[in-house]
């Protein structure tokens, strides 16, 4: 629906064409603002990450990738829940997708058995690079689902019950204690969240990888899941 790109030394927002079309509203394109205007501040807030160690700098990186949606999505959801007391239809109708869709997603037992299946491929071909651009998608996508489940669950606990969320294949207390430094970091407006890298690094091994450094450059310990 939107995205940020870089252009030059700018920051632009590009939207899609289709949320001026009738299956969208001011509630819902106004989310969709706040969300990408806040993806925008957050990059002027978060602090640098070094290039000294590859293995901190890949676990920091998806570190603030996460909390960053984390923070676009309470940051938008607040913004809808000030400016528009009376919700509208359409509105409604997203929350009740969102609500479904990302505990769906991640409940899927196909990502789980496909990472499972990488795992074991694996074992076989030993070929780290292969093993993670095989399963970068499905480790972006569960891990943005996740986050994006969390954040709606912190923002209206009666769209999705924690407990509801609890115990899918890649929720655990692992995935529990990163979201829930999300919260707390979100909740007392901090951008310099470098304290969480234990937690982004355990948060990782849901989907079976641990990153170590070697001289000159890394090594990707494959784990079971």
């Amino acid at each position: 629906m939107a995205k940020i790109v870089n252009v030059g030394d700018n920051i632009v927002i590009v939207l899609s064409p289709s949320i001026f079309t009738e299956n969208n509203d001011n509630q819902t394109r106004m989310f969709i603002y706040a969300h990408e205007i806040a993806h925008v501040t957050n990059r002027m807030k978060f602090p640098s990450i070094s290039n000294n160690s590859f293995t901190e700098n890949q676990y920091l990186y998806n570190l603030y990738s996460l909390y960053d949606e984390y923070v676009a999505d309470r940051l938008a959801y607040n913004v809808i829940e000030k400016i528009f007391p009376v919700k509208s239809d359409y509105w409604k109708a997203l929350i009740k997708s969102e609500a479904q869709l990302f505990p769906l997603f991640i409940s899927d037992f196909r990502h789980y058995d496909a990472i499972k299946s990488e795992i074991k491929a694996f074992r076989v071909h030993a070929d780290v690079e292969l093993y993670m651009k095989n399963i970068k998608r499905i480790f972006d996508d569960v891990s943005l689902a996740t986050t994006h489940s969390f954040s709606l669950s912190d923002s209206d606990p009666s769209r999705i019950r924690l407990i509801d969320l609890i115990n899918l294949p890649f929720v655990n207390e692992k995935t529990i204690a990163l979201m829930t430094f999300f919260k707390g970091k979100y909740e007392e407006n901090i951008f310099n969240i470098h304290d969480g890298i234990d937690l982004i690094i355990d948060f990782m091994t849901n989907l079976g990888m641990r990153f170590d450094d070697r001289p000159n450059s890394y090594y990707c310990y494959v784990l079971d899941i």
